[in-house]
């Protein structure tokens, strides 16, 4: 006779990441340790990435202070792009010079 609870529920075991992707289950995404903020010109940042990516309308690059993930969302799913590589853009349109 097995003894276990049926009502008991098994701790959730952890997954390598790596094994996962291999195998196809999940999409894994790292979240940086500190949030992301916007510092600087917004505009001029928007503008640039609006030329670089024709998709994106001003609409998309709406922002307000302290909202970053609401904007970083918005550029994701026009953008088709994950998290950290929305992230990593808009990073990198504030260091490229014009």
């Amino acid at each position: 006779m097995d003894t276990k609870n049926e009502n008991m529920v098994d701790a959730p075991q952890e997954v390598n990441p790596v094994e996962a992707i291999v195998a196809g289950s999940i999409t894994v995404e790292s979240k940086s340790p500190e949030p992301f903020k916007i510092t600087g010109d917004w505009d001029v940042i928007s503008k640039r990435l609006q030329e670089k990516f024709t998709e994106l309308n001003a609409e998309d690059m709406k922002f307000e202070t302290g909202h970053e993930e609401d904007l970083v969302k918005r550029v994701k799913a026009k953008l088709k792009k994950g998290h950290e590589e929305t992230i990593h853009l808009i990073r990198k349109a504030f260091t490229e010079k014009c």
